[in-house]
């Protein structure tokens, strides 16, 4: 690609070293495309004169992407030219057009190589490898919602290239893609786990969602109720349907697993623009039907090591490996709790006023509801105590028409009492940091990281600024990326540009207190938010340095508002509380080479 790159720059500086004139541009001969434009304003006569040179490719190359736009029932041309203007976004923004003032404002002609287009198509292709690279990644992990997702995306953008084959890594992607998806839904098995009925007219179906026999860690799909779809998410290999009215009495359940991601696209400024233009594979594949009727009971997986308690019309078969003393006292406050949380009323329980307040917004963001009486869970030791993971909830966001499974994981103190409970991340990133991790000093901070994952994940649900306030070091930087929109811009913040290969977005560099006012804005503003991750790294500065970056691939929705990118955290355990010292968040960015990481920063005295 950086060959690439200095080529195309080879080809620009020859251009302007020999002074190519407009007449020569625009000779019948010339191998350049080119588009011009004259208006009163400069920019305006840019703006123009960038959508002619789009326009004019289109019209050129239009035999080339013929095969992708034939099907449609548009214009062929037409749709040639939108698959152009996303390239015009990125890459021909870049060029450095020949201006000159006329009489009446400005003369622009923006023009370019037909040697460099296929440079251009070259970075596309590097674009798709990147993405197709980290689907690949995400299905390892059986992390199925952002595996198809980015699947599918690569290939709405590899229509966007006119080339037959599309190699990465001695393969080809126009036939390995195709084939990974329809790998992908036919190795996800739904199982009827059995359901529970706290009312005549409501059922909570609880369904089993493995990949290739293994628990997937996430799963977005669809079923159908009274011809209606709903939304619901699987998380470590779990899922729950609820059914009213009529509908309690299904025989069967149809599943539609998501592949496509339509409703995301906007968040991808290139997949959007292309959506119309290219012709969209589907995948009869993510159909399934659910009987239910056999129900097939899932195996408490239990070990010699594991203790049982009943308590109450809860049964716990509890994993101890730190040998905590109080686990029974753990165990009856967690009982207490979830018994608080079904009746809707935590005032019985002994906790603080500010958790009090904590569970109330958890009920009413959240809608949080039990539909097990038997849980196996894990008793942990941590840096204020002891936790307890994890106890599977059903939440709801209406406006969002949203469902998903949760895991909520609860904190206690020394002796046992109740200080805190969060919604977890999923059990693989755990797995990965935690119970693999073999240094004790370091496998303490990695808890610690997840624990602020959480913390900071349950406070977006519950628009708990407060929380949000003590994470953040009061030095903190915070970078903010924005999409770019046309005559509206942030004026209270400094502009701070980071990637000049990204004019698309706009940086905002803000202090502690800019971020938490902006954040305050948005929480007051949202009947619902869901804030879930699709993939995790931990990364620690060095051996002799206590401050670790975590990067993230983050999903962001609300009511009438939705955002995807990368954020990155780097947090300082060198002082006495470990706090996040950087935050930046990058929307629509998914290129390795492009991302801000712990390798940006410089840690002085280092």
């Amino acid at each position: 690609m950086r060959k690439n790159l200095l080529l195309c720059l080879f080809i620009l500086i020859i251009n302007f070293c020999f002074s190519i004139n407009p007449e020569t541009i625009k000779d019948l001969n010339s191998p350049y495309f080119y588009g011009e434009s004259e208006s009163e304003g400069l920019d305006e006569a840019k703006d123009k004169a960038l959508s002619n040179l789009s326009s004019h490719i289109s019209v050129t190359v239009s035999s080339t992407f013929e095969n992708y736009a034939k099907e449609k029932d548009g214009d062929v041309t037409e749709s040639c030219e939108s698959i152009i203007n996303t390239y015009s976004t990125i890459s021909l923004r870049n060029l450095k057009p020949y201006k000159k003032p006329t009489s009446d404002g400005w003369y622009v002609l923006y023009y370019i190589h037909r040697d460099s287009l296929n440079i251009i198509y070259n970075e596309r292709v590097d674009l798709i490898g990147d993405m197709y690279n980290q689907a690949c990644e995400m299905e390892k992990i059986a992390n199925l919602a952002g595996a198809l997702q980015q699947y599918y995306y690569c290939l709405i953008l590899m229509d966007s290239v006119p080339y037959s084959d599309i190699d990465f890594k001695g393969e080809n992607l126009r036939v390995k893609i195709p084939a990974a998806i329809r790998r992908s839904l036919n190795n996800i098995k739904f199982v009827y786990e059995g359901d529970k009925r706290p009312q005549e007219d409501q059922r909570f179906v609880n369904i089993g969602v493995y990949y290739n026999n293994f628990p997937v860690s996430k799963l977005d799909f669809t079923y159908i109720e009274k011809n209606e779809e709903y939304k619901t998410v699987a998380k470590d290999g779990r899922a729950i349907c609820q059914l009213t009215g009529a509908s309690v009495n299904y025989t069967n359940l149809e599943i539609r697993i998501q592949y496509s991601y339509s409703a995301e696209r906007s968040q991808y400024t290139i997949v959007d623009q292309l959506w119309r233009a290219v012709n969209r594979k589907k995948f009869p594949e993510n159909h399934k039907k659910i009987e239910l009727i056999k129900e097939k009971k899932k195996k408490i997986m239990k070990t010699d090591s594991s203790k049982e308690y009943k308590i109450s019309d809860y049964t716990f078969f509890v994993e101890n490996p730190d040998s905590c003393k109080i686990q029974e006292e753990i165990v009856q406050s967690t009982s207490d709790f979830l018994y608080a949380l079904t009746s809707k009323n935590f005032s019985n329980i002994e906790i603080n006023e500010s958790m009090k307040e904590k569970f109330n917004s958890v009920m009413k963001y959240n809608q949080p509801q039990l539909i097990d009486n038997e849980y196996i869970v894990i008793i942990n030791r941590t840096y204020e105590g002891w936790e307890l993971r994890r106890i599977p909830v059903y939440c709801q966001y209406p406006s969002l028409n949203k469902q998903s499974t949760e895991y909520a994981v609860l904190d206690f103190d020394e002796e046992g009492n109740l200080i805190d409970v969060n919604f977890s991340v999923f059990s693989q990133l755990y797995k990965t940091y935690i119970l693999e991790d073999t240094n004790k000093q370091d496998k303490q901070h990695r808890q610690i990281i997840i624990k602020f994952l959480e913390k900071y994940r349950t406070a977006f649900l519950n628009r708990d600024i407060e929380t949000i306030e003590t994470i953040f070091a009061d030095e903190a930087v915070i970078i903010v990326g924005k999409i770019k929109k046309a005559d509206k811009r942030m004026k209270d913040y400094k502009y701070h540009k980071l990637n000049k290969d990204q004019p698309d977005v706009e940086y905002f560099k803000m202090t502690k207190d800019q971020y938490l006012d902006r954040q305050k804005r948005i929480f007051s503003n949202q009947q619902d938010i869901h804030l879930g991750f699709n993939t995790f790294k931990i990364i620690r500065k060095s051996r002799d340095c206590n401050i670790y970056g975590i990067s993230m691939r983050q999903q962001y929705k609300s009511t009438g508002y939705a955002d995807e990118g990368h954020l990155f955290l780097l947090i300082d355990f060198e002082e006495a509380e470990p706090m996040i010292y950087v935050r930046s968040w990058q929307p629509q960015e998914w290129r390795d080479d492009q991302i801000i990481e712990l390798g940006n920063f410089r840690v002085l005295g280092e």
